[in-house]
Order: C-alpha cells, then sequence, then structure tokens
C-alpha cells in the first residue's frame, strides 16, 4: 500500500483492554529495552518500549493487574502470563509525546512545590 494512502489511526486517548502481540529483548551498549508489540482494539498495533529505568514501575504495574504481589514475576514473566493488560493512552502537548501508563492515572488540582 502506498503512503499516499493511508489515512490517520483514531486518537488513543484514555483507558484501553490490549493484548500483547509479542515482546523481545533488544540488547544495545546503553543496556537494551524490551519491545512489546500490544493489539489495541479499534487501532491496530502499538510499539510499547520498556526501558531499563522503567522495569520497575512496568514488572510492578503487571504483577499487580494480574493480582498478585508486586514482586512475584519477573518482566519476563509477567508479559507472558498477562492475557489483556489495562492500559491508559494520553499525549502531552507540551512535550509532542504519548504518555502510556499501566495504571489508572490520578488527577489532582493541588498545585505542587518543586
Amino acid at each position: 500500500m502506498s503512503l499516499l494512502e493511508t489515512k490517520a489511526k483514531p486518537v488513543l486517548a484514555g483507558k484501553y483492554e490490549v493484548g500483547i502481540k509479542n515482546f523481545v529483548e533488544i540488547e544495545n551498549e546503553k543496556g537494551g529495552y524490551v519491545k512489546v508489540t500490544l493489539d489495541v482494539p479499534e487501532y491496530g498495533e502499538y510499539i510499547y518500549c520498556i526501558f531499563p529505568s522503567q522495569v520497575n514501575y512496568v514488572t510492578s504495574c503487571l504483577n499487580q493487574q494480574l493480582e498478585v504481589e508486586r514482586d512475584t514475576y519477573t518482566l519476563g514473566e509477567a508479559l507472558k502470563k498477562i492475557k489483556k493488560l489495562n492500559v491508559w493512552f494520553s499525549y502531552n502537548q507540551d512535550y509532542n509525546r504519548m504518555n502510556v501508563a499501566l495504571h489508572e492515572p490520578v488527577v489532582t488540582d493541588e498545585e505542587v512545590d518543586l
């Protein structure tokens, strides 16, 4: 299919129950990453990359979605076991990037001192 005939995909926003099509660990000099292909309803494939700094968060969230203690399974074990995954998508216009959360985002109106 020609790129000139490609239509834009639907906007990803909010909660989706997705499947994991496959995952592969990519090794490189920077520590590598895990490339996960998500199957998003009415959207298609979405590539989610898990970098070393995110492994603890992702592993904990996957374990929680499997309804076990946060440190029960390794990242690889959890990715193999989970059949459906709850994912929250949002787009950050300030940084022009897609945010992907594996937990329900908490929105607050409180000001934060930095």
